[in-house]
């Protein structure tokens, strides 16, 4: 996948299986590409995604090693919270195909998200990392 022809990302194994599934052949105009190879960001894997209807956004690991997508509002959200290496920690769960839900998060906060609003269902009592990874 790419947004530039001159650098391409390869997306394999459960990575690609969780960024086509539910939305299959438009996922990339939904989600968006690639912008980097994966980062580490405290127990997660991290990929940030662009020029998507509803980016930026990431692929963010899970604790069974599958991938959730965070679009705009819910990842920008994340991110002033810590994003994985804050006190949320990693995402247990994806939004509806419809890209509404409330995803349940390690620590059992959840962010809801609504008519393209999220809603944090309960303020982490942790502060954010001090060294936040993306974005």
């Amino acid at each position: 996948m790419a947004i530039d022809a001159d650098k391409v990302f390869v997306m394999t194994g459960n990575l690609y299986a969780d960024y086509t599934r539910p939305h299959n052949s438009v996922a990339a105009g939904l989600l968006g590409y690639p912008v980097s190879e994966p980062i580490r960001c405290g127990t997660a894997t991290v990929v940030l995604l662009d020029k998507g209807e509803l980016a930026p956004g990431a692929m963010v690991s899970t604790p069974t090693g599958r991938y959730v997508w965070l679009p705009r509002p819910v990842w920008l959200r994340y991110g002033a919270l810590g994003g994985p290496a804050g006190p949320l920690g990693r995402p247990r769960n994806g939004l509806k195909p419809d890209v509404e839900g409330i995803i349940e998060f390690e620590n059992g906060t959840t962010i809801e998200l609504r008519s393209g609003t999220p809603t944090v269902g309960k303020e982490p009592t942790a502060a954010p990392s001090t060294t936040p990874c993306p974005p």
